[in-house]
């Protein structure tokens, strides 16, 4: 080791190592600790490493390598921190040795740094870590007989990772005219972004440079909170602003049980000026924590995403929450889901919601408001003017909640997403969301996967889309509507003119519905994504009359996923031929799930204007 450190020092040295402008220099140009007299084999091997390379191969590896290559890590040492990586390499033969003099290392460099074709001027490079004994690449040569230029050329311009980046108390080789971008990705590759291992810290305590463009790449960051609750300094230093570009931070506890987050919450909501999402998901830090975070919101002029979900807040977080909504002028995205909230925390949720002017996004789903605390909350966005997406999801909705949401679907100005995925809406209720669909001028997203309304609830939703300007996106998944549901949503199709993408995925559908849903894909002009999966009834002959109406459809352009229909092989080789009599159609199949016997088909139909759209068989 010893030894290493002294290489280590001859090649800060080296005529073609430079320190970083400004640091760590003496009055003489010298670095202060450097007292060693420069050793004359260091420069010969860099020299025969050059002979290697030569001019024309522009990689990162040629301007680490001109240093001693014993310097220089293997590409397995920079995950595994192999103590084998200060290993010294053997002396270079010096036949070769005396090929090359300094003139033509010095040449070689301007090269590699001035190259108007150099990949260094690439902003979006391609990094490698692949390194090779200098020793026996020259002796392959000379056996060989070829120039140095000849097998350059040979190799991909790629990038190689200086593995110098690890070893503790070096420096920098010779990258500083590497732009920032590059040395970034270098880094980040390195170090894998994770402020608190010690490879990253040697890397940072390098130079200033090495340090800023470190902290510039933590963007989002996921802390796991200390089973002792103390504030590290590193999470401080988060806090204090110390990450300019960490906008985004999670916290995760190992137990997702009741855990006071309360001392590291503040410490974010207060001195922090620069997080604007928070997600706290799945902490379990119940009422105090949520006490705590409806308080700091209230002054918070930062964080416009905040995620509490599955924390079992109860009542009393959510009174506060509401609270600091009421105020608040920057949050937009709030998840409440899956936190016990009954009827007392869902009054308080409603006056929030009313007085906001900033809240677009809110999720409220799986919780325990009940029949009245749904009534209170559809009453409230009634007089909002600012919520884009609700999500009522796994919240039970009776026919009087449906009866009120119908009405504020009607007249609300900005709504634009739905979500009553698993509500237990029976057909009387869809009535009213039916309406309420049909009559509005801002909705384009509404999922009602998962229910009970049947084929009666999808005859008043056939209705709604015959006259729909609006919805673009509709999941009907799972609601058991056999043919006699499925057919008025296809004849719907044949003259709506807004919907982009359905799903009728697990319905029970049959030949009859599928063979009206090609004749409706005929002549719609909006439809660009069908499922109609997990439909057995369907079969090869219901899949036939599919692809009889792609061949006349021309907006049918991103994907059909008819999986699990029972169409056999034969069926598939029918639609095959059917889409090739109007497009170029080519085909792949394969197992899926992996040791399985279920066998999956891929048609490809290439349209004029060369989209492909994707048939899943």
């Amino acid at each position: 080791m010893q030894n290493y450190h002294q290489q280590m020092n001859n090649v800060e040295q080296h005529p073609y190592y430079y320190m970083q402008q400004g640091q760590d220099q003496n009055p003489n140009g010298q670095p202060d600790h450097i007292n060693i007299k420069k050793d004359d084999s260091i420069s010969d091997q860099a020299a025969s490493y050059s002979a290697h390379h030569n001019g024309g191969a522009n990689t990162l590896a040629d301007l680490s390598d001109l240093t001693d290559k014993s310097v220089l890590l293997k590409h397995e040492n920079i995950l595994h921190h192999d103590k084998d990586s200060t290993a010294k390499m053997e002396p270079q033969d010096p036949s070769i040795l005396q090929q090359l003099g300094y003139q033509q290392q010095q040449q070689h460099m301007s090269n590699i740094i001035h190259s108007s074709s150099s990949p260094l001027s690439n902003n979006t490079p391609i990094t490698t870590s692949t390194t090779t004994s200098s020793h026996g690449n020259i002796g392959q040569l000379q056996q060989s007989g070829n120039s140095p230029q000849q097998q350059s050329q040979q190799q991909p311009l790629v990038y190689e990772i200086p593995d110098i980046l690890l070893a503790p108390g070096t420096r920098s080789p010779y990258i500083q005219e590497l732009t920032d971008s590059i040395i970034s990705i270098i880094l980040g590759k390195a170090h894998k972004d994770e402020p608190i291992s010690q490879v990253y810290t040697n890397i940072a305590s390098v130079c200033r440079q090495w340090h800023r463009l470190s902290v510039d790449r933590i963007t989002n960051y996921c802390y796991h909170l200390p089973p002792d609750k103390k504030i590290t300094n590193f999470f401080s230093n988060i806090a204090h602003n110390k990450f300019p570009n960490l906008h985004t931070l999670q916290f995760k506890v190992l137990t997702p049980t009741l855990f006071d987050v309360t001392s590291f919450v503040k410490m974010i909501l207060i001195d922090n000026k620069l997080i604007t999402t928070l997600e706290l998901s799945q902490n379990g830090i119940g009422n105090k924590a949520a006490t705590c975070i409806g308080t700091c919101l209230v002054n918070n002029t930062t964080i416009t995403h905040l995620n509490l979900s599955f924390n079992s807040i109860g009542n009393e977080g959510a009174e506060e929450i509401s609270k600091a909504l009421g105020t608040n002028k920057t949050l937009t995205h709030l998840d409440l889901s899956q936190n016990c909230i009954g009827l007392k925390g869902s009054k308080a949720l409603s006056t929030a919601i009313q007085t906001t002017k900033t809240l677009h996004i809110l999720n409220l789903s799986k919780n325990r408001f009940g029949t009245k605390g749904i009534d209170v909350i559809a009453d409230s966005i009634g007089k909002n003017t600012c919520l884009l997406n609700i999500d009522f999801s796994r919240n039970e909705i009776s026919e009087k909640n449906a009866k009120i949401i119908g009405d504020v679907i009607k007249n609300h100005p900005t709504l634009q997403s739905l979500n009553f995925c698993d509500t237990s809406l029976k057909s009387d209720s869809m009535k009213y969301i039916s309406e309420g669909i049909q009559a509005s001028q801002t909705l384009n997203s509404i999922d009602l996967s998962r229910n009970e309304f049947g084929y009666k609830g999808s005859k008043s939703l056939a209705v709604a889309l015959q006259h729909s300007n609006s919805l673009a996106f509709l999941d009907l998944c799972g609601n058991d509507i056999g043919d006699k549901g499925a057919i008025p949503i296809a004849e719907a199709l044949a003259d709506n003119k807004s919907l982009t993408n359905l799903s009728l995925a697990f319905n029970n559908i049959g030949t009859q519905a599928a063979q009206q849903l090609g004749a409706a894909i005929k002549v719609n002009n909006s439809l660009v994504s069908l499922d109609i999966s997990i439909n057995a009834e369907i079969g090869p002959i219901g899949a036939t009359s599919i692809s009889e109406g792609l061949c006349y459809n021309k907006r049918l352009t991103q994907q059909i996923i008819l999986t699990h229909n029972n169409i056999n092989q034969q069926g598939v080789q029918t639609m095959k031929d059917t889409l090739e009599q109007v497009f170029v159609v080519t085909f792949d199949s394969y197992i899926y799930p992996p040791n399985s016997q279920t066998i999956l088909s891929n048609l490809y139909i290439t349209r004029p204007n060369h989209i492909v759209c994707k048939v899943t068989i």
